[in-house]
């Protein structure tokens, strides 16, 4: 074997991002080794994580291609928008592979936003409750909030923005390495992400080739005994961003978008407040999320906040920030209909006015809005 290879591959062995990637390149074209997609894309995958911008994009092409891993082009968009402003040819490449994802997003399952709900009255009546995500942490020392402490709304892996392993700390990461902690998977949550005031809803998919609506989940009647059906959902979301613009400003980060059922904490990966572990696929989610502390903690974090950890971050506090709720008011009329959750499971009435005029439902777009990098105590630690 070439002497310049093995170097690489001791290098990469070592934890070196630029050489994993080097020698993701080098396995993935062939070049002296044995061709082999799945060890190049998971060298990528390594050297992406470590930091590594070439490895950021080659990880990304891997997921347009499916080489080496199975093709996924929101994969590839949100390891893209991580680097491309770096380069011209990333960027250029970003705005192809969004071109690809939105015709993609059009050729799936179109589908109605449904709130299930006790409080379908004050719905009706335009009032769009969001908590913040902390609120649906299954975690009694954290969450007084009662009403998630139960199997079907309460995720302790809400607000995880990275997963990984002992195997993935660099083996010249001296915080890590010369410490006692030892680890076989953990994964991190974000404070900040936390404060994000979240609105949930589910999806109620339209089968196009079968014509006709997938049944939902009988689960789903655990969270009310009434659903809202969206059947309008642009004209919805439409009004809740004017409402949110109106109320928390222009510059207050807001997505929306469904929710993916991919956490494994096995692995090496980011996820956001859009991520969940796979037990929740079931309630087939979509949410709202609005940044309003804008990278800042509100008062009760920052209190219960070590001082070790806001010197080390460098997140400053503002007490101004809404901790329980954030209420935006909208007009209703026009967009929803109401029904017992017992008639919604069977679907009942879907051939009547107004419901029946958006068969099939047009294509809902979602909003997802690229933001920086928020500072985190394990970012700090890791740079």
């Amino acid at each position: 074997m070439d002497e310049n290879i093995i170097k690489i591959y001791e290098a990469a062995q070592n934890g070196n991002p630029q050489a994993q990637n080097d020698l993701g390149i080098i396995i993935a074209e062939g070049k002296d080794v044995p061709k082999n997609e799945e060890v190049a894309a998971s060298l990528f995958n390594d050297a992406a994580n470590n930091g590594n911008p070439e490895g950021v994009a080659n990880l990304a092409r891997c997921y347009v291609e499916g080489f080496g891993v199975k093709k996924n082009l929101g994969n590839a968009l949100e390891l893209l928008n991580r680097v491309r402003r770096l380069r011209d040819d990333w960027a250029k490449f970003y705005m192809n592979v969004k071109r690809m994802y939105d015709v993609e997003q059009r050729n799936q399952n179109p589908f109605f936003l449904v709130k299930v709900t006790d409080y379908a009255k004050e719905m009706l009546n335009g009032q769009i409750f969001m908590r913040p995500l902390s609120a649906f942490w299954n975690y009694p020392f954290l969450n007084s909030d009662e009403s998630v402490q139960n199997s079907y709304r309460g995720d302790n892996m809400e607000a995880i923005t990275e997963s990984f392993s002992d195997e993935n700390i660099p083996a010249d990461n001296n915080f890590f390495n010369n410490t006692d902690i030892k680890f076989k998977n953990a994964a991190q949550q974000d404070l900040l992400l936390s404060q994000n005031m979240i609105y949930c809803m589910c999806v109620l998919e339209f089968d196009k080739v079968e014509n006709k609506f997938i049944l939902p989940d009988k689960r789903i009647a655990d969270f009310g005994n009434t659903a809202i059906i969206i059947y309008d959902c642009n004209e919805f979301l439409k009004r809740v961003t004017a409402a949110k613009v109106l109320q928390c400003g222009y510059s207050s980060w807001m997505s929306f978008k469904r929710v993916k059922y991919n956490f494994d904490i096995e692995r090496n990966q980011s996820y956001n407040e859009f991520c969940k572990g796979s037990d929740y696929a079931w309630q087939n989610e979509f949410r709202i999320s609005i940044d309003v502390s804008r990278g800042k903690l509100t008062k009760k974090n920052w209190e219960n906040t070590t001082g070790f950890a806001l010197a080390t971050s460098g997140i400053l506090c503002d007490p101004n920030i809404p901790e329980e709720k954030l209420s935006l008011q909208i007009d209703m009329s026009n967009i929803c209909v109401s029904m017992p959750i017992s008639e919604f499971l069977e679907l009942k009435n879907f051939d009547k006015p107004p419901i029946n005029q958006f068969i099939p439902p047009p294509y809902t777009e979602m909003l997802s809005v690229e933001r920086e990098p928020q500072p985190t105590v394990y970012r700090a630690i890791m740079k």
